[in-house]
């Protein structure tokens, strides 16, 4: 670049701005208030071309706006609290909730196609992932029915409602909803309850959430990053935020710590994965794809999941910000 073997940071300031709702991000946004942000959903039709969803619409090129489209390294996810006395003792209903869940029209109507529906824990990009693996517990309607019934609840009946703890911004609560119907369409009662971040993470600490939507990025882009969410001895405070135990588990993950990445190892986390996914303490829903908007009189833009040094790297052009920000 440019920039290559100049003194580090460009920029004198860095000032981050904290909205719950999209809305007024994207209002921001176009007003050249900030430098770049992620397209909200209901902004996506808008900002990117319904021909092409890697082109930026005509009018936001004009401006001096570019896309940038970064994997995310997450899974988004449905955790179940195994100490719950019915949830955490009955897999079969574990699995009716699973095949309940419709994934796809998740990504679909809340991400705009912007995700791959999980499988199990680990994203694209990490090692140990295969794209080629289904999970056997994926929507299905008919089947998730038939597990219902193997529960000892067919079509519901003498099922307590269970309670989903979710956030309270609008985006969150629409995807509440939208389990919820899931839910109802085999006969499982959801009840909603919506919270700040810091009542959310009271809530799931203290094993008081029964179901709740939340998601992990990584921290660094390895498999067992995400694998540890499973590992007893990780139980909240920790991050195993479901209370997941199995002895088979934790006798593969301590195994895996010994060993270098490499073919070995991945045998390991794939039969880690096979374990997740047949016990069911997360119903997984997407691994998703990043969609940004960057300002013109931005340089050196390149966003990173994984690395959070990067703003250091950032430089802001004053003069064709004064240009473009007019215009807009």
């Amino acid at each position: 670049l440019a920039d290559a073997g100049k003194p580090l940071p460009f920029a004198d300031a860095l000032v981050f701005t904290e909205l719950p709702e999209d809305s007024p991000r994207w209002q921001n946004l176009m007003k050249g208030n900030f430098e770049y942000a992620e397209i909200p959903n209901d902004n996506f039709e808008t900002a990117v071309t319904k021909e092409d969803r890697t082109k930026i619409q005509p009018e936001l090129a004009k401006k001096g706006l570019s896309l940038d489209i970064t994997p995310n390294v997450d899974v988004t996810y449905i955790g179940i609290n195994m100490k719950d006395p019915l949830l955490g003792k009955n897999k079969d209903l574990r699995h009716a909730i699973q095949l309940a869940q419709d994934s796809q029209t998740l990504i679909d109507k809340f991400l705009n196609g912007r995700g791959v529906a999980a499988q199990g824990p680990i994203p694209p990009g990490v090692s140990s992932y295969d794209p080629s693996f289904k999970n056997p517990y994926s929507f299905n309607v008919e089947k998730a029915k038939e597990a219902l019934k193997k529960a000892g609840f067919e079509g519901g009946k003498g099922l307590p409602e269970f309670t989903y703890d979710g956030l309270a911004d609008s985006k969150a609560r629409q995807q509440a909803e939208f389990f919820a119907q899931n839910m109802a369409a085999v006969g499982i009662k959801v009840r909603i309850n919506s919270n700040t971040w810091p009542q959310f993470q009271e809530r799931i600490k203290t094993g008081k959430a029964q179901l709740f939507g939340i998601a992990w990025g990584a921290d660094y882009p390895d498999a067992q990053n995400f694998y540890q969410l499973f590992y007893s001895k990780n139980h909240t405070p920790g991050p195993n935020d479901t209370h997941f135990t199995n002895a088979a588990f934790d006798k593969l993950y301590e195994a895996s710590l010994k060993l270098p990445p490499g073919a070995e190892r991945d045998k390991l986390y794939t039969q880690m994965r096979d374990i997740v996914v047949e016990e069911a303490p997360w119903i997984f829903n997407a691994h998703r794809v990043g969609y940004r908007l960057v300002h013109g009189w931005v340089n050196n833009f390149k966003w990173s999941e994984v690395q959070n040094d990067t703003f250091k790297y950032l430089r802001v052009d004053p003069k064709k910000r004064a240009e473009l920000k007019p215009k807009l």
